[in-house]
C-alpha cells in the first residue's frame, strides 16, 4: 500500500485506479473534491470505464448542494452516461463521516480517513481490504437516495 500525503499523490492514485478499472468503481466523497475528481484526465478515464460493456459506477456525495453550487465535470458526465454512472446522497445516518473511499473492481483501493487532509493510502491490488471497504460502501448505498439536485438535467 502506497502512503498518500499530498494532493498530487491522491490525484495520481485516483487516476491510476480509474485507468486500470475494468468494470466497477465505487466512490464516497463529501463534495467530489475538484482538485482530485474534476480533472480532465480523470474525467476521461471515468468516461472510458463507463462506456465499457457491463460497467457500473456508483458515487455517493455527502454534500450535493456544495457540488452543484460550483458545478462539477463528474456530475455532468454522470448525467450524460446515466445508465452506467449513478449518483446518490447517503442516508442521514451516514452523512457525518469524513472518510473518502474509492474502490475499483473489488481490488483497487484509495482510502483517506478524512478529506480535510491528503493523508491516506492507495493500492491497485488490495482485494481483502478493498472488499471490506466495499461492504461498508454497499451498506451505505443500499440506504442512499437519489438527490434531485444531482439528477436534474439542464436543457
Amino acid at each position: 500500500m502506497a502512503p498518500l500525503s499530498r494532493c498530487a499523490d491522491v490525484r495520481q492514485a485516483a487516476l491510476d485506479l480509474t485507468c486500470t478499472a475494468q468494470r466497477s468503481l465505487a466512490l464516497l466523497s463529501a463534495a467530489l473534491e475538484p482538485a482530485v475528481f474534476d480533472r480532465s484526465a480523470l474525467l476521461e478515464a471515468v468516461a472510458v470505464l463507463a462506456r465499457r460493456r457491463g460497467a457500473y459506477l456508483r458515487i455517493l456525495v455527502r454534500e450535493p448542494r456544495y457540488v452543484m453550487a460550483r458545478g462539477h465535470g463528474l456530475v455532468e458526465l454522470a448525467r450524460r452516461l446515466s445508465t452506467t454512472i449513478e449518483l446518490r446522497r447517503p442516508h442521514p445516518q451516514h452523512r457525518d463521516g469524513t472518510e473518502q473511499l474509492l474502490v475499483t473492481d473489488e481490488a483497487g483501493l484509495l482510502f483517506r480517513p478524512t478529506e480535510l487532509r491528503y493523508e491516506g493510502w492507495a493500492s491497485l491490488y488490495a482485494p481483502v481490504e478493498a472488499r471490506r471497504r466495499l461492504r461498508f460502501f454497499d451498506e451505505m448505498w443500499s440506504l442512499a437516495e437519489p438527490d434531485p439536485d444531482l439528477q436534474r438535467l439542464y436543457l
